[in-house]
């Protein structure tokens, strides 16, 4: 082994020892559990031992599927590892004894549909480069942070309801500004992920 495969090995075993962890992967998401604790039978279970094992770009895969983002370039290994580890430690502890919550049901036109759950609440944030943060997103990502601020405006308060969000969505003068012909909410689900980790939003 040469010194530099040498000093990966290391930095990568000292980063798990550092920060350690349990994830399986359910239903293709993965999910934090406590340490110590056994996954449901058949389910992938992946501690941060073995997650110091896997190469650079399974590592990154891991990250994104975590936070709902495109893969993510990371200069080393040792930068993904602790860039996951952190994503990890922000994940509520999964109970897989737990029984899943059932969507709360509502009548609309005398049929009874189970109503989407949308996000507690959205927090718009402002990075200290936020200029060059916005022109970094994805015209449809820039399109809504506009809608947002908005909102806010609006509002008067930098936090929302995800259902106010929803139904700000929802109008089509302001789902035009998306450019697309898909649910706004789609593009809202698929560029959340983004925006919380640029720092533009906070979901809770």
């Amino acid at each position: 082994m040469n010194e530099s495969k040498k000093k990966d090995v290391g930095a990568s075993d000292d980063v798990a020892k550092a920060a350690p962890f349990v994830v399986a992967r359910v239903d293709d998401k993965y999910v934090r559990l406590a340490l110590g604790a056994s996954a449901p039978e058949g389910v992938p279970t992946f501690t941060s031992e073995t997650v110091a094992g896997m190469t650079i770009v399974e590592i990154s895969e891991i990250y994104s599927k975590i936070v709902g983002t495109s893969p993510k370039k990371f200069k080393d290994k040792r930068v993904a590892l602790e860039s996951l580890a952190y994503q990890v430690a922000k994940m509520p502890i999964f109970d897989p004894s737990a029984p899943k919550p059932e969507p709360a049901a509502r009548a609309v036109g005398g049929k009874r549909e189970r109503a989407s759950k949308s996000p507690d609440t959205f927090e718009l944030l402002q990075p200290a480069n936020l200029d060059e943060v916005v022109r970094g997103l994805a015209p449809q990502a820039r399109a809504l942070v506009s809608i947002m601020a908005d909102l806010a405006k609006e509002l008067g308060s930098a936090s929302f309801g995800g259902a106010a969000l929803e139904a700000r969505l929802k109008v089509p003068e302001v789902a035009a500004l998306l450019r697309t012909k898909q649910d706004p909410m789609r593009i809202l689900t698929y560029y959340k992920g983004k925006l919380v980790s640029v720092g533009m939003i906070r979901v809770s």
